[in-house]
């Protein structure tokens, strides 16, 4: 598996940017991560939750040109061997990774036709454990599944935690005859179908909450007014 974590400037992940990536190799169990410097300011709402303030960004982060050279060779190689890519909250991270990599002029037409293997952590134990009560942050699916996290908000933690994730809920489905058979293909459709249904359920307002909440998964749909 291949673990892929950001953290950015905002929760738009069409116009805001990232500050840091982190990529998870396993099995080799090797991280590799940079603070990016994409020339804008960091909001400090932002700087509040990961600690990367635009000094700090400023002072140490690569060139974002220069990093997404270095993940998109990871992409590449990751997609001609197959291997699935964990990432929690595709919605976000997924297609934060293919704006900026068109920004760049780095998004390879061929290469994106070919809808990778996606596992998130968050979306399979949703699916998996469908009427569990409580929040399903990273931090609250680490504790569940006795995951160690350690500095959560930071993408070197949160990637490893990830991967560590979809090997706990894995075990889990693969002990379960309901999923045992799963494949990684089927994952996709079961990803995708659970996500949908849970968008469903946010929009039905059931909370007392009025809410607009795009389909689709890993990338959720834009209006013609969004692109």
């Amino acid at each position: 598996m291949l673990g892929l974590d950001f953290e950015t400037t905002g929760v738009d992940p069409w116009n805001d940017r990232p500050v840091s990536v982190a990529i998870h190799d396993d099995p080799g169990n090797q991280t590799f991560d940079a603070v990016i410097n994409c020339g804008v300011e960091v909001p400090a709402e932002a700087a509040a939750i990961h600690g990367l303030t635009t000094e700090i960004v400023r002072e140490r982060g690569l060139p974002v040109e220069n990093v997404m050279v270095w993940v998109a060779n990871y992409l590449r190689t990751a997609l001609q061997e197959k291997r699935p890519i964990v990432i929690m909250n595709a919605r976000f991270d997924w297609p934060l990774l293919i704006t900026e990599l068109q920004r760049h002029g780095m998004a390879d037409e061929k290469a994106l036709s070919y809808q990778p293997v996606i596992l998130d952590p968050s979306v399979l134990d949703r699916g998996f454990d469908k009427y569990r009560r409580g929040k399903r942050r990273l931090a609250d699916l680490c504790l569940h599944y006795g995951v160690e996290l350690e500095e959560a908000h930071t993408a070197t933690a949160d990637v490893r935690a990830s991967v560590d994730l979809v090997r706990a809920i894995g075990r889990k489905m693969g002990a379960d005859p309901k999923f045992a058979h799963y494949t990684l293909e089927s994952l996709q459709m079961f990803q995708r179908k659970t996500s949908n249904e849970f968008v469903a359920f946010l929009n039905e307002g059931r909370d007392g909450v009025a809410r607009d909440t795009p389909f689709g998964w890993p990338i959720p749909d834009r209006t013609p007014e969004e692109k």
